[in-house]
């Protein structure tokens, strides 16, 4: 399963992370997902939290991350 997410700034990125936080647990279970690629920029204040759950943070080229989807 894939998934795409993108936010315009941090403070969206966060208030996503707050209404979905009791989801998540159930949302890992029942997707099963292969992988967690960033294909936006992240903030040295979201990484963190993106690397405790395994995602790979990609490099940015044109809108899609390089490097990083099998090449």
């Amino acid at each position: 399963m894939y998934g795409y997410e993108r936010y315009i700034d941090d403070a969206a990125h966060r208030r996503h992370q707050e209404l979905i936080k009791t989801f998540v647990p159930d949302l890992l279970q029942l997707a099963e997902f292969e992988a967690i690629i960033t294909l936006t920029p992240v903030s040295d204040a979201i990484r963190p939290g993106l690397e405790r759950i395994g995602a790979t943070i990609g490099t940015p080229v044109a809108g899609v991350a390089q490097g990083v989807l099998g090449d």
